[in-house]
């Protein structure tokens, strides 16, 4: 399983160093570890630009000439994961983001997500497609023929109008899940000796399966405004000094256009209502008249928001700020966890057909020792043991390398990692009798069956109760998240109790997923888990 990607675009008025930028792209390595690639620019005294684009393989940390200039102005970096393609075509480096829109007019831009029925939709927007060309090719392309059409050569200048119709159209036009973040550059006017002036547009999906956030870092009395994809990547203590320093702005709601101009406060330039019929249409220039100019509210409705399940669950840090800064991660997955013990305990009244659980309901679950598996079930399994008055085990498993076992391509590299990734506290599991065994998720069962194993391994009499906190996944994704129909052991195997070699094991149900997103007047998308939502639908019939 892949994860989506990461972005982080900013424009600077504080001193730049490259502590700021590096921190805050190499606190979304976890969300892209097949490639990484940046562009920087900054004004120069003839009032042109000098850019430098670069792109690498590999992880952030690999590439040691991370030298970023004092006198950046702007900054867009991503973090890939490649995703429903082929592993020679992920190893194109073409497709290492950001892409080049237009060189000319300074346009670059950054996408996490995906685009599903890629040759279909380019046909449909009369784009040619060609083998191994990534789903961002269709923005660059579409770009070249919008340019083309409306500028009728490759060498006038565009304005900031004609690049918030293309976003639009884009919004409008093209089915899909993405955020994404546009650079743009205009030029100062010949008959003028001022400077030109720096842009960054974010924009998500009209239905939000991708995370885009706003936050400000400011230093020396001025302001920096920042697109992420999580908020660690700025509100982290080591980005900066000190907790005044850092500040959460907003979250991008589904088909808003954001505009940082020149580290000025971010506007809303566009919004679009949520309704797929009202919205369809080939031509940008009949969306204008829903454009806004309106500044951001931090009292944001999220009614519309129709966002990634397993963002919450696994792929966003801890201390990441869900739904417009309402709620962090880590309490997201401690609320999974009490359902998860609500959900244990309904199932031992069930068994004795009682309506509800008693207290030795509780006790029989407190007996069990609690241990956990990845770092992001931690929380899960501290909202499980707040519920029954038990402990949470720190001291048994041990995470030794942080590396993510699922990227890799082949069953034995997933072995070969699974094996460097952690460590046991023998002498101490030889004396547990019962556990329960708390994991975020299960995708091709590989961890689950190494871990198991290891401790039949050095306890064999141990008894071991596995719960998961999301739904099963059943079927693959079409949103940017690498899962496939013929890897997700849950819909290949009937009897995981029996695969694994456990006293049982239990998946949270889909219900109590849907009543912690509805709590924050969240709707969530659970392709992946079978419920298939009518934005799905609407989605992939585009």
């Amino acid at each position: 399983m892949k994860t989506e990607c990461g972005l982080f675009g900013c424009i600077m008025k504080i001193p730049l160093n490259r502590k700021i930028i590096y921190d805050a792209m190499e606190h979304i390595q976890h969300r892209g570890q097949d490639s990484y690639g940046f562009v920087t620019m900054n004004e120069n005294a003839n009032c042109s630009v000098d850019v430098k684009l670069i792109k690498h393989f590999g992880l952030l940390s690999e590439y040691e000439k991370f030298d970023c200039d004092k006198n950046i102005q702007l900054f867009l970096g991503h973090m890939r994961y490649s995703t429903n393609t082929s592993l020679e075509n992920s190893l194109n480096k073409n497709n290492i983001q950001p892409i080049e829109i237009s060189q000319y007019n300074y346009i670059y831009l950054a996408h996490n997500g995906n685009l599903p029925n890629l040759k279909q939709n380019m046909l449909k927007l009369g784009l040619k497609y060609k083998d191994g060309m990534s789903d961002t090719h269709l923005f660059k392309l579409l770009w070249d023929k919008m340019y083309n059409e409306i500028c009728a050569t490759n060498f006038i200048d565009v304005n900031q109008k004609i690049v918030i119709d293309y976003i639009k159209y884009i919004i409008n036009n093209i089915p899909g899940a993405y955020s994404c973040v546009i650079t743009y550059y205009q030029k100062p006017t010949s008959n003028s000796s001022r400077e030109g002036k720096f842009f960054l547009f974010g924009f998500r999906d009209r239905f939000g399966y991708k995370p885009l956030s706003i936050c400000k870092i400011n230093s020396n009395g001025n302001s920096s405004y920042c697109f992420v994809s999580e908020t660690v990547q700025v509100l982290e203590a080591n980005i900066v000094n000190n907790n005044n320093d850092r500040e959460f702005i907003s979250d991008v709601k589904p088909g808003e256009i954001y505009c940082i101009e020149d580290s000025k406060k971010p506007t809303i330039i566009y919004s679009i209502d949520n309704s797929m019929d009202n919205s369809m249409d080939n031509s940008m220039d009949n969306s204008m008249d829903n454009s806004m100019d309106n500044s951001m509210d931090n009292s944001m409705d999220n009614s519309n928001v129709f966002l990634c399940a397993l963002e919450p669950i696994y792929f966003m840090k801890n201390d990441n700020l869900l739904f417009n800064g309402i709620v962090s991660v880590a309490d997201f997955r401690k609320q999974i966890g009490i359902e998860l013990a609500k959900q244990d305990l309904e199932m031992l009244a069930k068994q004795d057909n009682r309506k509800t659980y008693y207290p030795d309901d509780f006790k029989l679950l407190q007996k069990r020792d609690i241990l956990y598996i990845p770092e992001s079930s931690f929380s899960i399994s501290l909202g499980y043991s707040d519920l029954l008055s038990s402990k949470v085990r720190k001291d048994l498993i041990f995470k030794i390398e942080n590396i993510r076992s699922f990227i890799e391509s082949t069953h034995e590299a997933r072995i070969g990692k699974i094996k460097r990734k952690f460590s046991f506290n023998i002498e101490d599991i030889k004396k547990l009798t019962e556990i329960t065994l708390i994991d975020d998720s299960i995708v091709r069962g590989n961890s689950m069956k190494f871990i198991v194993d290891t401790l039949y391994s050095i306890n064999k009499n141990l008894k071991i109760h596995i719960r998961i906190g999301c739904p099963k996944l059943v079927k693959e994704c079409n949103f940017g998240i690498d899962l496939y129909d013929d890897e997700l052991i849950a819909k290949k195997i009937v009897n995981l109790v029996e695969y694994f070699q456990v006293e049982s094991i239990m998946f949270l149900e889909i219900k109590r997923l849907q009543k912690i997103f509805n709590s924050y007047g969240i709707i969530n998308c659970g392709m992946c888990f079978g419920n298939i939502h009518e934005n799905n639908k609407k989605t992939l019939d585009w």
